[in-house]
């Protein structure tokens, strides 16, 4: 069974950068945090935020001295000053695109014009278009309608008389069409008139159904709507109207996953489309394959996957939609994948199972540990030293098992499937990692005091690492109870104690005198393992976002966000310009410089005979991390252990290159 996963699936630019602002302000300690209306139609999402203390915002008197972030979809302008007027901070995080909308809007009412909304009635999105859609009465002013973007002094002054002079919700209409019931618009003023200049539909019939329009009409879309539909009902409204000015605010994003859903699905068996019941793009995507003939499947979890509904299909397809996280587009390839090889012969799937067993139980990093030892003894001392080189293997497979059990909320979304493990048999991980510990520590005591001494202070710096030193009185202030609760700290950490392990545990049980080809071994060490390190964060950026792992990638997104925060105020229409995928891009970067370092590090030890020729083969390592941070270096949907093994052999690879080219060169 092949599995093709479409390249567009998965959270949209605004979603993605509402769940990063929130995700951020709730990282603070102390903040009480709502979100005006779920964030994003996915109940398993705002299950998450939930736990996070993040809650929808049910009850209008509890945001009193709280924060509130808006959602992507927007919201109308009066529903913002309220919340303005009642909140201790109010948070936009609508969507630029969005917001491009609600300018058209307003720009198109200055004019003097009526707007046509193209969108589902009801929904967010839509309720926060139609806000911007609106003439204001001012009472006693004997004037006509007035355009409520033109009177902003309306809304904003501070004097009571004028907010009075205000207005609130017009009178439906809908028989004529001139004018709509505009709801969830909770206003604060006090008894003036609202005129709406828009109205929604969805139908060409509901287009019919409309009566005469005193203005000239405008249309613009809700932002998820599926083109063909929005060309069928335009061409209706010019039909009826005549002239009409037509704007398509469809989100290109939207367009091009409905596009490769269409695609995807003339390609495939079955289309499995994943996401949230109540989530309109979602719906859409299925209705979308299923215009192409192909049988789709709607699922929100893993767990409605159905071996029944997936058994005769060869080629699967999978899709999803903008309110979808990675980690559950992944976690159900990765059920598919599981379904598909039970049908598999016995040998294919023994196989697979010993491959993701010895991933799982770290078992293959401790194997990348020892060959990278090896290299590392090579480098540092000119030969192979055994004894050190397997401490140092038994060291890193017992810090990553526990850092990963440590990091097991994380696992919950980023590899459920492992997560599961951990869960399952925490006291045998917990066990064999404590007692590679233990074996180390012992060994090196019964070998050489300074080897004692050396994994005794890597031991306790670890404990120091994860354990809560902060006097609680302090943590609100100082904002970290640990070492691991500052940002980024994590990949940094792992990466200084594999270059420390490695480079210097074949040292310091023989006789000590610096060289400078100790710091050259720490630093090619350190690139690859920060490398790795890296790689599989970009994978588990989401996962890590959700539980307040601040990563260097995810760090680097949070910021990306502030910036487009404080840009907006002076230039909302260059609020994009730091894109979504940010902590991705700017950390692949960030890995490519340091592959260049690396290299030139490399180099210069072979010039300065501190390393002899043989180890310039481990350039073809640092092109083999290069294809790696290409291939991974970005969100994508890879699943299962793939890009760990690829990733991790990286280190077995050092150290088969470096063997076979000692061999080489010593049978010359």
């Amino acid at each position: 069974m092949q599995i093709k996963i479409a390249k567009t699936a998965g959270f949209c630019f605004g979603v993605k950068r509402a769940m990063d602002i929130v995700l951020g302000i709730s990282n603070k300690p102390g903040m009480n945090v709502y979100t005006d209306g779920p964030l994003i139609h996915n109940p398993q999402i705002i299950k998450v935020l939930e736990n996070r203390n993040i809650t929808v915002l049910k009850n209008d008197d509890e945001i009193k001295d709280s924060t509130v972030v808006i959602r992507a979809h927007g919201i109308p302008p009066e529903r913002l000053e309220f919340l303005e007027k009642r909140c201790s901070q109010v948070i936009d995080g609508t969507c630029p695109l969005v917001y491009r909308i609600h300018k058209v809007v307003m720009d198109e009412i200055k004019k003097g014009r009526f707007v046509i909304i193209i969108g589902e009635s009801g929904h967010p999105e839509v309720i926060g278009i139609l806000g911007f859609a609106r003439t204001m009465k001012i009472s006693g002013s004997g004037s006509d309608s007035e355009n409520i973007a033109n009177k902003p002094d309306i809304l904003n002054d501070k004097n009571e008389e004028k907010k009075k002079n205000a207005v609130n919700i017009a009178k439906n209409n809908n028989a004529d069409g001139n004018s709509q019931k505009c709801d969830n618009l909770p206003l604060n003023h006090d008894s003036e008139e609202i005129e709406l200049r828009g109205v929604v539909i969805n139908s060409v019939s509901e287009v019919e159904n409309l009566g005469k329009i005193d203005y000239p009409v405008s249309v613009v879309a809700q932002s998820t709507q599926e083109l063909e539909h929005f060309d069928k009902v335009c061409a209706a409204i010019k039909s009826k109207f005549g002239e009409v000015n037509i704007f398509n605010t469809i989100c290109n994003a939207t367009k091009m996953r409905q596009e490769e859903a269409a695609a995807l699905a003339r390609e495939v068996d079955l289309m499995v489309v994943v996401g949230g019941k109540n989530s309109g793009n979602t719906k859409r995507l299925a209705e979308v394959c299923q215009k192409e003939g192909t049988r789709t499947i709607f699922v929100e979890t893993e767990a409605e996957v159905c071996a029944e509904e997936i058994k005769d299909a060869n080629v699967i397809g999978i899709t999803a939609g903008a309110s979808t996280p990675n980690w559950m587009i992944r976690n159900v390839a990765q059920k598919i994948e599981d379904i598909s090889f039970e049908k598999r012969n016995f040998l294919l799937r023994f196989f697979r199972k010993f491959v993701n067993f010895l991933i799982d139980s770290n078992i293959y990093i401790g194997i990348g540990a020892f060959s990278m030892a090896y290299v590392a003894s090579l480098l540092t001392r000119g030969a192979f030293h055994p004894f050190e080189t397997s401490l140092a293997a038994l060291y890193i497979f017992s810090m990553h098992t526990l850092n990963r059990y440590i990091d097991r909320d994380a696992g919950r979304y980023n590899d459920s499937r492992r997560s599961a493990i951990y869960e399952k048999y925490t006291n045998y991980v917990t066990t064999s990692a404590l007692l590679a510990t233990f074996i180390v520590i012992l060994f090196s005591y019964t070998c050489n005091k300074w080897l004692f001494l050396f994994y005794v202070t890597c031991s306790v710096s670890g404990i120091l690492y994860s354990i809560n030193f902060v006097p609680v009185s302090l943590r609100s202030l100082i904002g970290y109870s640990s070492f691991k609760d500052i940002p980024a700290s994590r990949d940094i950490f792992l990466s200084t104690a594999w270059a420390v392990v490695l480079t210097f545990s074949p040292v310091v049980s023989g006789r000590w005198a610096f060289e400078w080809k100790m710091l050259f071994t720490f630093a090619i060490v350190f690139i690859f393992a920060f490398c790795r390190t890296i790689i599989l964060d970009i994978k588990d950026i989401q996962g890590d976002s959700i539980v307040g792992k601040e990563t260097i990638p995810t760090l680097i997104e949070i910021r990306s966000h502030k910036l487009v925060k404080w840009l907006n105020p002076y230039i909302p229409v260059f609020a994009p310009i730091v894109p979504t995928g940010s902590g991705s891009r700017y950390s692949v970067k960030l890995m490519k410089s340091f592959l260049l370092a690396g290299i030139i590090i490399l180099i210069c030890g072979v010039a300065l005979k501190e390393y002899d020729y043989s180890s310039l083969v481990l350039i073809l390592n640092f092109g083999y991390v290069l294809v790696a941070i290409n291939k991974f270096g970005r969100e994508g949907s890879f699943y299962g252990n793939f890009i760990e093994g690829f990733v991790d052999f990286n280190f077995i690879l050092a150290g088969i290159l470096m063997y076979l080219t000692v061999f080489i060169l010593s049978s010359i």
